[in-house]
């Protein structure tokens, strides 16, 4: 089992690829571990992990099929920040592209933890008709 971790930090309001399809579509990550934190005390951070860049969303939204993760940390002047929230989806492949989305109020930090699959012919189609959410193709 291989490991990967993904770590940054990302300008509220804005959206980053932090996985890009590398054209191997039996090579998939799974998330194990969704983290994000503000950049201080005062900060609150809201993230989403999406499949693509287009319909991220402007809230956490388990109706969109784009979001496959969500994540948040609570911050309140001058107290360490205790209060968090991380919710992944566990059937999701990624196959092709991850993108992260700060919707949160301030810049914010993140960390995404993964492990490498192999994907047989029919798990690679089965991930790419759920990344595509099946009412776009």
């Amino acid at each position: 089992m291989k490991v990967f971790t993904l770590r940054g930090r990302i300008p509220n309001g804005e959206k980053k690829t932090i996985i890009i399809d590398d054209g191997r579509l039996t090579h998939g990550m799974k998330i194990k571990e969704f983290h994000v934190w503000g950049v201080d005390f005062d900060s609150f951070a809201e993230m989403t992990l999406c499949l693509n860049e287009e319909n991220v969303g402007s809230q956490f939204d388990a109706s969109n099929g784009n979001q496959i993760a969500w994540a948040a940390q609570a911050g309140a002047a001058g107290v360490p920040t205790t209060e968090h929230f991380s919710l992944i989806d566990p059937n999701h492949v990624i196959v092709q592209d991850l993108v992260i989305n700060n919707f949160g109020a301030s810049v914010g930090n993140y960390m995404v933890i993964l492990e490498a699959i192999t994907l047989s012919d029919d798990q690679a189609i089965l991930a790419l008709i759920k990344e595509r959410q099946q009412d776009d193709l």
